[in-house]
Parts: structure tokens; C-alpha cells; sequence
């Protein structure tokens, strides 16, 4: 994980953290104190390989400028996607993938406290394929969402993405929030709360 300073000039790495194996979901807090991170931690391998693990990980972060402690974790389903804070700040919402649920886990200063609530959400794994690309076929179900960021933002964007992608880094102005993820939802996501973060 690498945290933003968009203050600096130029933009620059402020630091970076190990955060495990896996890393899918990312969450800013609605105050902006905490960070938590969603890993498959190697759910998604296969059953006889040696990094196998049967759960996923939830990691909490304090913030504080620059700055990125760990102060709890918590055990996850297998194949961990999307993180999100409840609008309150209180709870975390982990999408666990195999299982096709939400899991929600409250959220303490030094803990994560599995809450036992799983929301049963409908399996969109199987698409019809008779459609353009995977971004229309997502817009058609109503999970493509696409936000103007602001300028400053649009700067972050196209300095993190040149470093990924540097062939698709001149004329972005645009990030897409996948619900399914893809590489530019993705990075348009991650980028957007670190931007939000920092700045």
C-alpha cells in the first residue's frame, strides 16, 4: 500500500506499507482516521498449494498525516473483494466472494470484532456474454458508476497510473467505480481515497 502526499511538490510516495498477501478491497473512514484493507491472503489458490489459506484478512489502520499504523485485524471468508465503513464509522463491510455475502464487523480504536451478520447477496458470477465489454455489460445492471474528479485529484490519478500503466496515462480525467473491480475501477477506487486521505 502506498500512501499519497499530494501536498508535496512534486507529488510524491509518502510511505509504504506491507499489508499481506492479496490485498483486493481498500476503505477511507468518513473522518478520515482509519484505512482498512480487505485481503484474499492466498484463499484463491489452489487447495494443495503451500501459501493455500482457508481465510481472508481484514486490517485496520490508524492515520495520522503521513502516516499508517496497524492497530487490529480481523479473520475473513475466502476470496475477500470489497471493504466499505458504514456512513456512522462504527462498522466495516467485508465482500466475501466464494461465500457470496457481506460480512460486518464492528470497529473499535484497537479492534475488529466479527459482528456474526452475513447478508446474502445474489450470485453475479455467471454474465451473459452476448453483450460489447464487461464496463457496458456493468453499466446495463447498474453497477458502473462514474465520477468527475476534481483537478487536483485528476493530477494523483494520472501520476499513480503512469507508474502502472504508463501507455494509458495522458487522458485520464475519468475513474470508474467497478462493482466488480477490472483495472481501472480499481485503481480509480484506491486512488480516489488516498487522494481523499491526504489532501
Amino acid at each position: 500500500m502506498t500512501l499519497i502526499d499530494t501536498r508535496a511538490k512534486p507529488i510524491r510516495a509518502a510511505e509504504y506499507v506491507t499489508v499481506g498477501v492479496g490485498p483486493e478491497g481498500l476503505a477511507l473512514s468518513p473522518d478520515g482516521r482509519w484505512l482498512a484493507v480487505a485481503l484474499q491472503n492466498g484463499t484463491n489458490r489452489p487447495k494443495d498449494h503451500p501459501m493455500r489459506s482457508e481465510r481472508g484478512r481484514l486490517l485496520l489502520f490508524s492515520l495520522r498525516g503521513t502516516r499508517a499504523t496497524q492497530v487490529a485485524q480481523a479473520a475473513t471468508g475466502r476470496n475477500t473483494q470489497g471493504v466499505a465503513f458504514t456512513t456512522d464509522g462504527k462498522y466495516v463491510v467485508v465482500q466475501n466472494y466464494v461465500e457470496q455475502e457481506l460480512a460486518m464487523y464492528r470497529m473499535t480504536p484497537t479492534a475488529l470484532e466479527d459482528t456474526g451478520v452475513r447478508i446474502k447477496v445474489k450470485d453475479t458470477r455467471r454474465r451473459s456474454a452476448s453483450r460489447r465489454s464487461s464496463a457496458e455489460r456493468m453499466r446495463d445492471q447498474g453497477s458502473l458508476q462514474s465520477r468527475q474528479l476534481p483537478q487536483r485529484a485528476q493530477t494523483i490519478l494520472q501520476w499513480i497510473s503512469s507508474i502502472r500503466s504508463p501507455q494509458r496515462s495522458q487522458k485520464w480525467t475519468r475513474a470508474s467505480m467497478l462493482g466488480r473491480g477490472g483495472a481501472d475501477g480499481g485503481l480509480g477506487r484506491v486512488s480516489m481515497q488516498l487522494v481523499h486521505y491526504i489532501a
